[in-house]
């Protein structure tokens, strides 16, 4: 799987900056909603497509690797997690800047 390994390496490391941006800024963000013994949730640990994954996409769509490394709108994932649909509406609601 040597196509792709380059860029992917520089996507890859420009990703885990912005985890690390975006991952602090969230992190902030649901500390400051609301009462935190009534609104609950938390942040899972957010991930970066792997290499493997960026090249399933590819042949699906019918890409070279790189491309799909250009095009994969999902290469960083995130995921707030709430106890229900209430707390969900604080969160949403909330202006994290």
């Amino acid at each position: 799987m040597a196509e792709g390994t380059e860029k992917y390496k520089k996507a890859f490391h420009l990703a885990d900056s912005i985890v690390r941006r975006i991952g602090h800024i969230l992190s902030s963000a649901m500390e400051r909603v609301g009462n935190p013994d009534l609104v609950k949730g938390g942040l899972d640990r957010p991930r970066i497509k792997t290499l493997e994954s960026v090249a399933r996409k590819a042949e699906e769509k019918r890409w070279s690797v790189d491309e799909a490394i250009e095009k994969c709108w999902d290469f960083v994932g995130f995921r707030v997690v709430c106890n229900n649909l209430q707390d969900v509406s604080s969160v949403l609601s909330h202006k994290y800047m």
